[in-house]
């Protein structure tokens, strides 16, 4: 392997014509960029082959982040060209592996984006070769400025972007860049060193990852050009803040030079159509050392083409509020951010609304007029011809969006939500295709509009849903919730549904006892939404509508609420079949008598519930009982069910408790951190078991008549006194104190008191002086448990705290 140093080299730079915007070169001094050494621990050369190509293997033993890689091809580099040579390969997480494609030089250099950080790694790497790069020890490796590598910028609005890397769809209407800028806003590690034991930890300015657009509107199609560009920067800023869409960061309008420059957010986690060609890449064979070792056939797995599904349903819904039609939805326009898609690139998009209503012919339920619009769009997939090769005899009147994805619709210049309905299904048909044996499906869509789907590899329901979603009759796609009940029917595992649309759910079928709503979901629910037999029903974090009386069905036994729930429920609301329920994090509303019902087991709250409660509120039928972080009410006596057996408390509970307060019948019972009451004698039922105390307690437990029942006690730090007499309780099994946060710097560990013959030898060895002055050699055999050979509790007198010299 060659190491080389990557050098910078001086270009002054070049001031286009206009006020806000300069793009050129940096000028910057000669020097030295990155500095590597020759460390065979950091790259490897491997023998591992895909089909027969070469491999990136990345490995990154801490962390596993999104990492975008990309190859320089410098020996072609000319003034103002490096970003030309620059190319984007794949969009990955650490700890995977991509393979080295046909379009690098038999030369090669790597440049990696890991989360905020970029590390220009000055190898000079042989596409013959495949390598095994290890993140860990190179992110450890000083660098700087290593912005100055990349010699073109860009001015927008007196900010300065980089350009990294020109994407190969670009075309002299659209010219498209992955940039850089610098966040002054957030700073993030750069590298960290451990001098003389000090840690030394350099903070940079964290990168701010984007996307140039640069729309020339010049020439005969300049008014539609125009428009395009206006309509992208109007859709953005309806959406704006919306983290369902490609945000916008800035743009210009350079009126003199004809120029539209936009700026936007950068997604770290690729595109749908790089995800694809990702796994179709590992879908061959691996050889190592040429010797076959496995065929990996990768395919997207019904869950998560489910999941899409629901996502860019509820992309759509979104869209129809601000009455946009996209056009051009496909692989390579929906970006995969943290946990969601994301859709982008808004040049083919067409604002519809309600004056522009027609009906079609052959049905009574309306559509949105068709627009008339002359204009192509410069929107290519790289892996699919744009409209712009399509036969002129073909084209018809087609002016937005790509080849295979343009509705039937859409090509006679009918716009509505039906064309983005049918673009999704040929989106997700394309993701069905990974595998060797389906990899012509999607072609064949485009050319016969045949639809092939494996019925070895997806479900019939899915299949049924995807030619629902193509059909070639716009009126059979033109309801989206005629659309979501198939979809309802499609995602339907057995007895269960998880919905994570946001809008209407009714569903009546007999066979469904289990739904889970996702934390999009926030609409209303009527009587007859839930199914008859419904016996288990979650809501999502985004959930908070009020709950009418006969909403929940009288066969529901668990119930369970998200994090933004807080309404008032009314007495009847709850069924009488309810078990369980739990409440999430905002609910802290008043609770009346009679609105938890009588068959109430299990009741949990979240960490806001903070309301008095009074006597009959609690059912007698409770038996587990969870109070959130901020509860700290006092409780009088009759407030807690006779029928309680657990009782956990919350952070900031900190009341007295008085005698009669805790009923008889509980068998354990939790405090949080912040308790620190007198517990007086009679307070603890004699039917407690297991007793834990946070870290701020710190009074004398008199363990008294529980001596016959507890069998384990928790203490959350040492208390003075707490526990001095050599005899415990009689059947104490676990006795645990930890650390004191705040008060102990040292770890204390529990020492489990059921081997009590070791035990003893243990502090014999070692704590000679306790074993002698407490008589431990004279404990005998009458004291000690035949048939398990362990002490009994009542004699067990030992602490191991470790790190200390403390026994109690």
């Amino acid at each position: 392997m060659v190491l080389a140093l990557m050098l910078v080299v001086t270009l002054g730079r070049l001031r286009v014509g206009f006020n806000n915007v300069h793009t050129g070169a940096s000028a910057i001094p000669s020097q030295i960029m990155f500095k590597m050494n020759t460390n065979t621990n950091r790259i490897e050369k491997t023998d591992r082959l895909i089909n027969g190509k070469n491999v990136l293997k990345f490995i990154n033993y801490e962390f596993n982040n999104d990492l975008i890689v990309l190859v320089h091809n410098h020996l072609k580099d000319k003034d103002n060209e490096q970003h030309t040579n620059i190319i984007l390969i794949g969009n990955i997480k650490t700890n995977d592996e991509i393979v080295v494609p046909d379009t690098i030089d038999t030369q090669y250099q790597l440049i990696l984006i890991i989360s905020n950080s970029l590390l220009n790694l000055s190898i000079l790497l042989n596409k013959s070769e495949s390598y095994i790069i290890k993140l860990q020890d190179i992110q450890k490796s000083q660098f700087k400025d290593t912005f100055d590598y990349f010699k073109q910028t860009h001015i927008i609005n007196n900010k300065q972007y980089h350009s990294i890397s020109r994407f190969t769809n670009s075309n002299n209407i659209n010219d498209v860049y992955l940039v850089c800028g610098t966040d002054h806003k957030r700073l993030v590690r750069s590298f960290f060193n451990v001098i003389n034991q000090l840690t030394i930890i350099k903070l940079t300015k964290s990168i701010q990852k984007c996307v140039y657009k640069k729309i020339n509107y010049k020439g005969k199609d300049n008014q539609k050009s125009y428009e395009r560009a206006e309509n992208e920067i109007k859709a953005m800023k309806l959406l704006k803040d919306n983290w369902r869409f490609v945000q916008l960061v800035d743009y210009h309008h350079d009126k003199d030079n004809q120029i539209f420059h936009i700026i936007t957010y950068y997604c770290d986690g690729g595109d749908l159509s790089q995800k694809y060609k990702h796994l179709t890449d590992q879908n061959l064979n691996i050889t190592i050392n040429h010797i076959y070792i496995e065929h990996k056939n990768r395919i997207f797995e019904e869950s998560d083409i489910i999941d899409y599904i629901s996502e860019l349903f509820n992309i759509l819904l979104e869209l129809d509020k601000h009455g946009i039609v996209h056009c051009d939805i496909k692989p390579s326009n929906i970006f995969i951010g943290y946990g969601t898609l994301i859709l982008g690139d808004f040049g083919c998009c067409k604002f519809i609304d309600q004056s522009t209503i027609i009906e079609y012919q052959d049905s009574n339920v309306f559509f949105k007029a068709p627009v008339v619009i002359t204009s192509v769009s410069n929107s290519k997939e790289i892996s699919d011809p744009s409209i712009f090769d399509m036969n002129l005899n073909t084209l018809i009147n087609a002016t937005r969006g790509t080849l295979g994805y343009i509705s039937p619709e859409a090509m006679n210049r009918q716009y509505a939500q039906s064309c983005d309905i049918f673009s999704i299904g040929s989106t997700i048909l394309k993701l069905l295709c990974c595998h060797q044996d389906d990899r012509n499906n999607h072609e064949l869509f485009k050319t016969t509009d045949e639809i092939k789907i494996s019925e070895y590899r997806y479900s019939k329901q899915l299949i049924e849903f995807i030619h629902r979603l193509l059909d070639q009759s716009p009126k059979n796609r033109e309801s989206l919730n005629q659309l979501l009940n198939q979809y309802i029917e499609t995602i339907t595992n057995q007895h269960s549904i998880t919905f994570n649309l946001n809008t209407t759910f009714k569903n009546s079928s007999v066979n469904i006892t289990e739904i889970e709503f996702g934390n999009e979901f926030n609409q209303p629910l009527q009587s007859n939404s839930l199914p008859p037999n419904l016996r288990s029903l979650s809501f999502g974090y985004g959930f908070n509508q009020i709950l009418s009386v006969g909403v929940l069905p009288e066969s529901l036994e668990s119930l369970v609420f998200g994090l933004e729930f807080n309404q008032i429920l009314s007495v009847g609301v709850l069924p009488e079949s309810l078990e369980s329920l739990v409440f999430g994090n905002d609910f802290n509303q008043i609770l009346s008598v009679g609105v938890l019902p009588e068959s109430l087991e299990s009741l949990e709250f979240g960490s806001k519930f903070n309301q008095i409660l009074s006597v009959g509120v609690l059912p007698q039928s409770l038996e587990s009982l969870v109070f959130g972080i901020e509860f700290n009410q006092i409780l009088s006596v009759g407030v807690l069910p006779k029928s309680l057996k657990s009782l956990v408390f919350g952070y900031f509970f900190n009341q007295i408790l008085s005698v009669g307060v805790l009923p008889k019948s509980l068998k354990s019972l939790e405090f949080g951190p912040e308790f620190n009451q007198i517990l007086s004698v009679g307070v603890l039922p004699k039917s407690l078991k297991s007793l834990s105390f946070g870290y701020k307690f710190d009074q004398i437990l008199s363990v008294g008549d529980l001596r016959k029942s507890i069998s384990s006690l928790i203490i959350g730090g040492i208390q003075k006194d707490s526990i001095n007499q050599s005899k415990l309780a009689l059947n104490l099994k676990i006795l645990e104190i930890n650390d004191g946060l705040y008060r102990h710097t040292q770890t204390i560990t529990t020492l489990q008191l059921t081997n009590s013959q070791d035990s003893l030898s243990f502090i014999k060895e070692f704590y000679p002086e306790y074993y002698s002055t407490h008589n431990l050699s004279k404990i005998s055999d009458s004291f000690v448990d035949s048939q398990n050979n362990q002490i009994k509790g009542e004699y067990i007198i030992a602490l191991l705290l470790h790190n200390t010299n403390i026994i109690l």
